[in-house]
């Protein structure tokens, strides 16, 4: 039998968290820039956002696909 995913899914949830909180802070400082009438820099804060979130998607998706894989495997069935 293959060994349990649940170690490798608990470590792509916390990176998850990581780049989500990440995120997070950059659009505070985008927001922020912009409320006191700067712009400067504000591109490349959307960015950080943008690159965070599609990371974190990412290892979403790759979660659901790795519970699906292992229900499968093991004659469960998924509920994702």
């Amino acid at each position: 039998m293959k060994p349990s995913p649940i170690p490798a899914l608990s470590l792509a949830v916390r990176s998850m968290v990581e780049h989500l909180t990440e995120a997070r802070r950059a659009m505070e400082a985008a927001e922020k820039a912009i409320r006191a009438g700067s712009t400067a820099g504000v591109e490349h804060l959307l960015s950080v956002v943008q690159d965070r979130a599609i990371t974190a998607a990412t290892l979403a998706r790759h979660g659901v696909d790795t519970i699906a894989k292992t229900g499968r495997y093991r004659g469960g069935k998924t509920r994702v």
